[in-house]
């Protein structure tokens, strides 16, 4: 998991999460090649192009971590 602007003071109402998803078996015999580099919360694609979300995940994070720093405020309110 990166940094989120969570600890921030943020007022907006509206925040993004962005998980970058593994593989598909048929993208790995394909022989696909992952385009994507997370640094906090910013996701290079390529060489030259980034997009800054609220919450950026990787590949390895596991649900129960995107759950927590994003969904678990939402329930609880």
């Amino acid at each position: 998991m990166t940094e989120s602007k969570d600890s921030r003071e943020d007022d907006s109402s509206v925040r993004v999460a962005l998980r970058v998803r593994p593989q598909l078996a048929k993208e790995r015999i394909d022989m696909c090649q992952v385009c994507t580099t997370v640094e906090n919360t910013q996701v290079i694609m390529g060489k030259d192009k980034s997009f800054t979300y609220d919450y950026v995940f990787d590949m390895p994070t596991q649900q129960e971590t995107i759950y927590s720093d994003c969904v678990r405020i939402l329930i609880d309110g």
